[in-house]
């Protein structure tokens, strides 16, 4: 599983502040990462996972497991998760590009393949030297 330094990461939604304090709550007491970030691979916009992306920039980490995917491809499909709100993989796409951000939760990935859960570790995530591929 690949780790790439997080400032190369583009969020395209904004988050909500009590969702990722539960988030990071969870994921400093467990030392897991029940999934990897689902990636954009040609942008490195992040298609799923912001709250975590975000918790595991709070918790200082430097490297951030990933699952890159060919977004324009059959195998993920995107709906919004508000009213009144259409979203694209176009948009999603310019919205992470740009940095205008859609609200908490806007957004709705379904990715067929399956995502293995990441055990959070000293030489893996926290440490810039060693261990898996790094991007």
């Amino acid at each position: 599983m690949p780790l790439i330094p997080a400032g190369q990461l583009r969020p395209h939604e904004r988050i909500e502040r009590m969702r990722l304090r539960k988030v990071r709550a969870d994921i400093e007491a467990r030392g897991v990462l029940d999934y990897p970030l689902l990636v954009y691979e040609e942008t490195r916009v992040i298609l799923d996972g912001h709250h975590r992306f975000r918790a595991l920039q709070l918790m200082g980490c430097p490297l951030i497991p990933v699952q890159f995917i060919r977004y324009e491809g059959k195998a993920v499909q995107v709906s919004s998760q508000r009213p009144g709100v259409r979203v694209s993989k176009a948009r999603v796409r310019e919205r992470g590009l740009t940095g205008r951000l859609f609200p908490p939760k806007t957004t709705k990935h379904a990715y067929k393949k399956r995502r293995k859960p990441f055990k959070l570790n000293e030489s893996s995530v926290l440490a810039l030297e060693g261990g898996p591929t790094i991007y």
